[in-house]
């Protein structure tokens, strides 16, 4: 009888930066170490952050948290965690099972919101800062 080990996949992305011998650095999967950017975190940000239309191949790709949350109320937090999760099991099928929760907090008097993301045992912990369009606190935490 046969038997079949299943693997995730490994994902890698490449760079704008070179490593010590001038290659295109990459970013593994496989090389998760808590508080660094590793090719997951780049992918999500990219995914979040990229407005629908950008890949004319892929219209509904994209979250555009930019011009649609920017004044997201409290109510429409779960609208995004449904979206995100959409968003992975259609285009980043690698990604599954994965559990996200998305919460709008105040921190240093204004608001922002918190998106945790469980993808194969590693929480990653992203902060949306409405106000100033950025997205912030990239970790990577072992659970």
């Amino acid at each position: 009888m046969a038997r079949i080990i299943e693997t995730l996949p490994n994902i890698r992305d490449y760079t704008l930066s070179l490593d010590d011998i001038g290659r295109p650095k990459v970013l593994d999967m496989n090389d998760i170490v808590s508080g660094k950017m590793n090719s997951a975190v780049s992918i999500l940000s990219r995914m979040i952050l990229l407005k629908k239309g950008t890949y004319m191949d892929q219209p509904d790709l994209g979250i555009d948290i930019r011009g649609r949350y920017k004044f997201a109320f409290d109510d429409e937090m779960i609208k995004l965690q449904q979206e995100i999760i959409e968003q992975i099991t259609t285009y980043i099928p690698e990604f599954l099972p994965v559990s996200v929760v998305v919460k709008s907090e105040w921190r240093d008097n204004k608001k922002t919101i918190m998106i945790y993301i469980n993808i194969n045992k590693v929480m990653y912990e992203l902060s949306y800062d409405p106000e100033n369009t950025t997205l912030d606190g990239i970790i990577g935490l072992w659970l």
